[in-house]
């Protein structure tokens, strides 16, 4: 371990050099096998061998280095643990140039005239990431900048004021693993500056996915390229004046910038020797696309589209773009120059074609607002939200479990922002998440997701590591998406069984009932009631398959999936004697009897057991009275197994007959019946 802090203020020539690393030898193992044998006197042999990367060598790395002549000013503190592989570097340097002059003896000097240089570079070999800032060439620099990286992932937050030259480098690989990477980077940014500029950068990359933001204003020549791998592009490059903010999210395709530039031709002196003059309009655009379009006269049956924008040749711009996700981008803009708009949508089948094809080009002194969105298929006609947890256990064994949390903006409206809120199992820690979460606390984990269009999807990996010996594990999350300052929710569960020799289900009573609306014979009012029995929090899961010529039209609770048949709740969160208690209604298309039956799944959050029950109800449409039943149902004591575990309570019985005998359904009352004071059967 190591850490320093350094203070250093003067006048004359600088020359500094700090670098940090946690690599560590070796960083991959190679193992041989040979084999030698011998037949009819004659030796033969072969020989193997395999070698492996070690991922934990890899480490991360940091180089500073600098020098120039003049007035000079830095405090940094600098840290390093190899736990963890964690490097920070927190610098402020102020630095301005001019001629120095130390004299020697026997009137000797040594005269130093050198322009400012400050370079900061490091390289995260764990995550597969790397950065570099580069001023060069520079009168003045005053920079401000913390630098953290760990072996899960790294940022950067640098404010910077110079004259000279400077660059800006940022890149995240999508293989980290590999040797040689194969595809695209996950993201990769340059930024080149030449000229008076102020410059705001952060960066932030951890798991698999980055997030951007920057801002820049100055006069001289500026520069800009960024890229998520192959889907999305934004670029601009000219001289003049110029000031542009930009934010970039990978894990939901979300690009936005504002530009507002202005052409003319500069000059800059690199050195009293060498100058340069520059002139160059403004170019700028942006792109995203989804799929590989296919060539002229070929066919694909994978959907793909292109939509992008393109200025030239642009005396001024002034400009506000947001690509939400790969299928949306609006703009308003306004230049002198020309102007490129072009979109593509194609999707092939067998005896289909679905494409088509928009250009506009525009010449001149223009005001455009122009917006452009392939929605993707909206299951429902209304704002939805869902959201799916998948869990298992890591197949190289041990005590991490690997959870996939999927969610789909289903619904007609776009959701932004969408936050995400996991709920560890009780006995288990975080270790890694594909996005950095945005708050991290022992027994959760939040993620804020800027976007989510119409039919698009985000995925979060997350593993967890289980520090008990625990027989179940349920693992709840929740999601909220906002639009016009409303809200849409959706929750889900996963619970995995890793003992499921359990003695006693979870004690939960469940009801339905169901009635005709009294102004209208064909609409009919259903209720389902959960009531934790117990004393620890329940997680549930309410299925209900709608007979046929029964239609669902809305509940008081969100349903996490619904068909005009089916109907599926997942409540997460029972608490100790909670009722809950799900209103919906049902329309009716035609006359008889109807008989409706609700599959309840229950689990304890703490993992201990889980337990099932179906529960129906009965109306009658078109008879000239409203007809309803309810049913309720409890599950035995025990099931016949940890049988020791019972107290022979009074409604205990032999476990032999807990396999044979079927559960009575509970006394039933009608809905209009007011329990008796002290009752265990308070529900409405």
């Amino acid at each position: 371990n190591f850490k320093s802090t350094g203070s250093v203020s003067g006048q004359g020539f600088v020359n500094f050099d700090q670098r940090l690393n946690t690599a560590q030898k070796p960083d991959r193992l190679t193992n041989y096998a040979n084999i030698t044998a011998s037949y009819l006197g004659m030796p033969e042999s072969d020989e193997s061998s395999a070698t492996i990367m070690l991922a934990d060598a890899l480490g991360t790395a940091v180089s500073i280095t600098g020098h120039g002549s003049g007035t000079y000013s830095r405090d940094e503190e600098s840290l390093l643990l190899s736990k963890n592989k964690i490097i920070q570097v927190k610098t402020s340097l102020k630095e301005g140039y001019r001629a120095s002059s130390f004299s020697l003896p026997r009137g000797r000097s040594i005269n130093y005239d050198s322009k400012w240089s400050e370079a900061q570079s490091a390289k995260n070999r764990a995550t597969g990431a790397s950065l570099i800032e580069r001023y060069m060439y520079a009168s003045r620099i005053d920079r401000n900048s913390t630098l953290s990286l760990d072996k899960n992932g790294s940022t950067l937050a640098s404010d910077t004021s110079f004259e000279g030259a400077g660059h800006v480098g940022t890149l995240k690989r999508a293989d980290v693993n590999a040797a040689y990477p194969s595809r695209a980077p996950a993201y990769e940014s340059q930024e080149d500056y030449l000229g008076s500029f102020n410059v705001s950068t952060k960066f932030d990359e951890y798991g698999k996915n980055v997030e951007s933001s920057r801002s820049a204003s100055g006069v001289g020549y500026a520069a800009s390229d960024k890229r998520i791998g192959t889907s999305q592009r934004s670029y601009e490059s000219g001289t003049g004046n110029y000031k542009a903010e930009d934010r970039i999210q990978t894990q939901t395709n979300y690009l936005a910038k504002d530009i507002n530039a202005s052409y003319g031709p500069k000059k800059y002196n690199y050195t009293p020797d060498v100058k340069v003059h520059l002139s160059q309009k403004w170019s700028e655009g942006m792109w995203s696309r989804s799929g590989s379009l296919p060539v002229k006269g070929s066919s694909s049956s994978e959907p793909a589209s292109f939509i992008g924008e393109e200025f030239s040749q642009a005396d001024y711009l002034k400009k506000n773009t947001t690509a939400k996700g790969l299928n949306e981008m609006d703009t308003e803009a306004e230049f002198s120059g020309r102007a490129q708009f072009r979109s593509q949508y194609v999707k092939s089948g067998n005896q289909t074609k679905n494409e088509f094809s928009l250009y506009d080009e525009y010449i001149g002194k223009y005001k455009i607002n122009h917006n452009l969105t392939l929605s993707g298929v909206a299951r429902f006609d209304e704002p939805h939200l869902s959201i799916s947890k998948v869990g298992s256990l890591d197949p190289a064994g041990g005590s991490f479990i690997n959870y996939v949390i999927t969610l789909v903006n289903d619904g007609n409206r776009a959701l932004g922002p969408v936050y995400v809120l996991d709920l560890f199992p009780p006995g288990t820690e975080y270790v890694y998440s594909s996005l950095r979460p945005t708050e991290l606390a022992s027994n959760s984990a939040q993620w804020t997701l800027v976007h989510l269009g119409i039919g698009s999807s985000s995925t979060i990996e997350l593993k967890l590591n289980a520090t008990e010996d625990l027989d179940n594990l349920v693992n709840r999350v929740q999601a909220r998406g906002g639009y016009n300052d409303e809200w849409v929710s959706a929750e889900n569960y996963s619970a995995l069984q890793l003992n499921w020799l359990s003695c006693c289900p979870p004690q939960l009573r469940t009801s339905k009932t169901g009635y005709v609306d009294a102004n209208d014979s064909m609409l009919v009012h259903y209720r389902i009631v959960l009531k934790n029995r117990e004393s620890y929090v329940m997680a549930a899961t309410v299925t209900d398959d709608l007979p046929d010529g029964m239609m669902f039209i809305n509940s008081t609770v969100q349903p996490s999936d619904y068909r005009s048949d089916h109907v599926k709740w997942n409540i997460i969160d029972i608490k100790p004697g909670e009722v809950k208690v799900i209103d919906y209604l049902v329309r009716a298309l035609q006359d008889g009897v109807f008989v409706n039956q609700a599959h309840i799944e229950t689990t304890t959050v703490n993992g201990s057991d889980y337990a099932f029950a179906d529960v129906s109800c009965q109306v009658q449409i078109g008879s000239g009275f409203n007809s309803g039943t309810d049913s309720s149902w409890q599950p035995p004591a025990c099931f016949g197994l940890n049988c020791t575990q019972q107290d022979f309570g009074e409604d205990w019985m032999p476990c032999y007959t807990c396999g044979a005998v079927e559960p009575q359904p509970l006394d039933t009352s009608c809905t209009s019946c007011v329990p008796a004071v002290g009752s265990d059967s308070d529900i409405p």
